[in-house]
């Protein structure tokens, strides 16, 4: 891992500071490529939430108390992200390489090393394209293109078709139409019949039925006025996956849940309208767990709005998010949970002093209900173990605000600087059914314990930098 990491960083500062990055190799064109990022990330206290299907309520709030680290939001959220992409591109095919490693400034024994390696076809005068290996989102041919920009990747066989090309429609008129699909093949080490008798996973070797099953089907229609798009990410196999992970719950292999054939059908969808060059309007949305809606289903909407005046120096706009859960746990913990929606509203504004230099201001305010559940062991007061301690917190409000500055060096490196300040407010959960065998129990436990949080105001400084060549 140190190896590969190093050879990446060392090859891209070669790249970018001495050597060409385009080499032709006979008719076609070899070209490298790559991005640096990183920063340096100051955080005033240590205060994650995590909801109990084990994803992160506030993302942001990360470091200890007073603690300074390496690690970046803009583009990776890890201390350190470092890329190399070789492309090579002859007339109607062509292939890619990318490496990847992530977090290596933390720990370079676990260091993240991701890899894509694929190429592709154009046949019948553009009409077709097949492309084929591990394909990652790059090429973003049905991604939703919004604020999440969410798409499918992974290693398989990607079918695009483009009618138009077969009747040479102008685009700039008809517009554009990308359909097809994206046969993907399912790990070979995942388990997709359960269990045995035994209660051991049992295990099935990669076939056609399984990556069939395994598909994602997906469109893109742009018009020069809008575009829209969409794609459904099938899923036919039982999935290694525990739904404590995240929890803090320990259990043996044996007892952990798998997600079910079907659990992870996936829909993505988003639109936008692009016939003013000026105006910036989408709405994108990402439903997950539809084979099984009410165990693992979740919903992440997202819609932008931002328009850009005087002389393309002052940009207005805003963001909206609204996070909707359908998990229910109730025969996997003693406790049932139900998350309900978060909603949250970004205002934000630009303004272009000069290219090299924009300073800007973005405000926050998300509502809702959002519940943390820790299931880790603890000792209770009259020192026994208590393996089925909950602790939630209900989230009422969140609010902040972020001046930050960008500088843009050159075409290739950039800084920006950041300050946050963020308000999180809590409810008490007390009164609810939830906790009715803590009040009434012959041990009664303090509530106060479990379901209330004072409120908090955190505060964040960081500064990043990006390198791309």
């Amino acid at each position: 891992m140190k190896r590969s990491f190093l050879a990446i960083l060392i090859f891209s500062i070669i790249a970018g500071t001495g050597f060409s990055q385009e080499v032709k190799i006979g008719k076609g064109t070899l070209e490298f490529g790559g991005k640096v990022a990183s920063g340096v990330f100051w955080d005033a206290d240590d205060v994650i939430k995590e909801t109990p299907a084990g994803s992160q309520i506030n993302g942001d709030y990360i470091g200890k108390d007073g603690h300074v680290k390496m690690w970046n939001e803009s583009d990776t959220k890890t201390p350190l992200r470092a890329d190399l992409t070789a492309t090579y591109i002859n007339e109607n095919i062509g292939f890619r390489i990318r490496l990847r490693s992530d977090n290596a400034l933390e720990d370079f024994d676990r260091a993240v090393i991701a890899r894509y390696a694929y190429g592709w076809a154009n046949l019948l005068d553009n009409g077709v394209k097949l492309t084929g290996g591990y394909i990652d989102l790059s090429d973003n041919v049905w991604g939703t293109l919004g604020d999440g920009d969410w798409d499918v990747s992974g290693n398989g066989l990607r079918l695009e078709v483009k009618p138009f090309k077969f009747f040479n429609l102008d685009e700039a008129v008809a517009g554009s139409l990308n359909f097809g699909a994206f046969l993907r093949v399912p790990g070979k080490d995942n388990p997709n019949n359960g269990r045995d008798d035994e209660g051991q996973v049992i295990y099935r070797t990669v076939n056609l039925e399984r990556t069939l099953g395994e598909t994602a089907i997906g469109f893109r229609y742009a018009h020069p006025w809008f575009y829209a798009g969409a794609q459904l990410q099938l899923d036919s196999d039982i999935d290694g996956v525990d739904i404590f992970a995240g929890v803090g719950q320990q259990i043996s292999s044996a007892a952990r849940v798998w997600s079910g054939a079907g659990d992870e059908t996936s829909l993505m969808f988003g639109v936008g309208f692009t016939m003013l060059p000026r105006l910036t309007l989408t709405a994108e949305g990402s439903f997950q767990g539809l084979g099984n809606w009410e165990a693992r289903g979740n919903a992440d909407l997202r819609q932008t709005l931002a328009y850009t005046i005087l002389d393309n120096k002052l940009t207005l706009g805003i963001k909206a998010q609204e996070l909707l859960w359908g998990y229910d746990l109730k025969a996997h913990v003693d406790y049932p949970l139900e998350l309900t929606p978060w909603m949250q509203f970004k205002p934000f504004v630009q303004y272009k002093v000069t290219p090299e230099f924009i300073p800007g201001l973005e405000v926050g305010y998300g509502f809702g209900h959002l519940v943390n559940g820790s299931l880790l062991p603890s000792t209770s007061k009259n020192g026994d173990t208590n393996n089925k301690e909950r602790k939630f917190v209900n989230e009422k409000y969140d609010i902040f605000i972020k001046p930050n500055f960008d500088c843009n060096f050159s075409n290739s490196f950039s800084l920006k600087f950041w300050y946050k300040a963020t308000f999180i407010g809590f409810a008490d959960l007390g009164d609810d059914p939830m906790f009715a065998d803590l009040r009434q129990s012959d041990s009664p436990v303090d509530v106060d314990n479990y379901t209330r949080l004072d409120s908090l105001m955190k505060h964040q400084v960081a500064l990043e930098f990006i390198w791309t060549f």
